[in-house]
């Protein structure tokens, strides 16, 4: 079965943000539960290597189910599911807390996450754009990084106050993606141009999920309002002009952050006391 020809859905500065939201929630998530099991269970060495074993296995076999499923089905309904995956499995666990739900429900957030990073990096890729393939997958590297670093700190103040809002973070960010795609595909519906998921469709999805969990009713509120009033869209600061001018400001941060820190990174392996450590 040959793959299918599928062109993205949204634009390249879409991706790079689900690409950063990702990051964030899956690496909170990684760091985050080994203090939760311990605070909760607690958990020792044993347990926790047994749990990272096997996160990391499943993790390592559907990769590459999540990249034969990203070129038979349409990415953005897979990027959807998968997020509503993530996140029903971090609630389950919050909700009914148990050491056997800790390897099966965290196994099964590991697979959902196994699917979305296929799916992303190929519709990254093939995003219209001027951006080179060499300059889109270092910023993608970029991107997912940084991020991840902002979830060991954001991770550590979550801790701080209670561990159970680390996984309750987690849990919200694909909530979060979602609600980005539904948006996005709302302005494209706006602008006359016809999508391949309709935004009420995804943004129903999320009503009802959130709704059922408990969510904050915030949230359903900016839903509620981004589908009845176009003003809410702007409000949120996603429309087409201002996305793209904070696009390339982030951008132009982050590239500018990466330089000074390759340099200190140079200047560090180049002291004599980084040296006479080595040797």
């Amino acid at each position: 079965m040959k793959p299918r020809a599928l062109s993205p859905s949204l634009q390249l500065s879409d991706y790079y943000a689900l690409d950063g939201l990702n990051s964030l929630g899956s690496q909170t998530m990684a760091t985050g539960i080994y203090f939760w099991t311990v605070h909760e269970f607690g958990f020792g060495p044993v347990e926790n290597l047994l749990m990272g074993t096997l996160t990391g296995f499943l993790y390592i076999v559907f990769s590459f189910t999540g990249g034969r499923l990203s070129e038979r089905f349409d990415r953005t309904w897979l990027l959807v599911a998968a997020f509503v995956g993530m996140s029903s499995s971090l609630t389950g666990l919050m909700l009914h807390p148990a050491r056997w739900a800790v390897f099966a429900l965290g196994g099964l957030y590991t697979v959902f996450v196994s699917f979305t990073w296929p799916a992303i990096e190929a519709e990254l890729v093939q995003a219209p754009g001027r951006l080179s393939m060499p300059v889109r997958l270092g910023l993608y590297n970029v991107v997912w990084a940084w991020t991840a670093v902002l979830s060991v700190y954001a991770g550590g103040l979550l801790l701080g106050r209670d561990p159970d809002l680390l996984l309750w973070a987690a849990a919200a960010v694909p909530l979060v993606q979602i609600a980005w795609i539904g948006l996005r595909f709302r302005i494209r519906a706006q602008n006359g141009r016809t999508a391949k998921i309709h935004a009420h469709h995804v943004c129903g999805l999320l009503d009802w999920y959130a709704g059922a969990r408990g969510f904050p009713a915030v949230l359903l509120w900016i839903l509620e309002q981004g589908r009845n009033s176009p003003s809410c869209v702007a409000l949120v600061g996603v429309e087409n002009s201002v996305l793209s001018r904070l696009y390339r400001r982030v951008v132009h941060r982050v590239l500018h952050d990466a330089a000074n820190g390759l340099g200190v990174l140079r200047q560090i392996s180049r002291s004599r006391g980084f040296q006479s450590f080595l040797a």
